[in-house]
């Protein structure tokens, strides 16, 4: 799960439900209530079956998910300002069978999405009008990361108020 970068919506992945064993796909948004962090259920982002792995960029403008049952998907798409939801249900690169999204992450800079999968690291150029992830590099070994956890941290020096921080563990 995180949060996006002004501290309105929280994003929570969906993925294999344990106690019924069916697969479920997509995220769903909720508002965060400012005077006391309570949630609202705001609606969804994302789809596709089996949710891996999801990642935003640092502006709150794309929303990218990973999933995958029998083949791997990265899907992409806006995140409405007003709602937190994204239609990232349409626009999607194929990465091939049993080679699944582990884990994603944008950089600092919102022009790269890093995506862990089965067969090694892969780089995308983020293309800053749609969204859309270009392949820069073939699957490399080195580094590997996999999904972290998430920590409250501050927003600015002097405020109270807290977001969670999505981060990547290094091997």
């Amino acid at each position: 799960m995180f949060s996006d970068p002004r501290g309105l919506f929280l994003y929570i992945l969906q993925g294999l439900n344990p106690f019924t064993g069916v697969s479920n796909g997509g995220a769903n948004v909720y508002s965060i209530t400012t005077t006391d962090g309570s949630l609202a259920f705001n609606g969804s982002a994302g789809g596709g079956s089996e949710g891996r792995s999801m990642a935003s960029d640092p502006q709150g403008r794309f929303f990218y998910e990973g999933t995958g049952q029998f083949q791997g998907f990265v899907f992409w798409g806006a995140i409405s300002p007003l709602d937190g939801t994204s239609n990232a249900e349409s626009q999607f690169l194929t990465l091939g069978e049993n080679n699944f999204p582990l884990a994603m992450l944008v950089d600092s800079s919102g022009k790269f999405l890093y995506v862990q999968q089965s067969v090694g690291l892969v780089i995308y150029s983020i293309d800053q009008k749609t969204g859309q992830p270009v392949a820069l590099t073939a699957p490399v070994a080195s580094p590997c990361f996999s999904s972290g956890m998430s920590l409250p941290i501050p927003l600015a020096r002097f405020s109270t108020q807290v977001l969670p921080l999505e981060f990547a563990y290094i091997k």
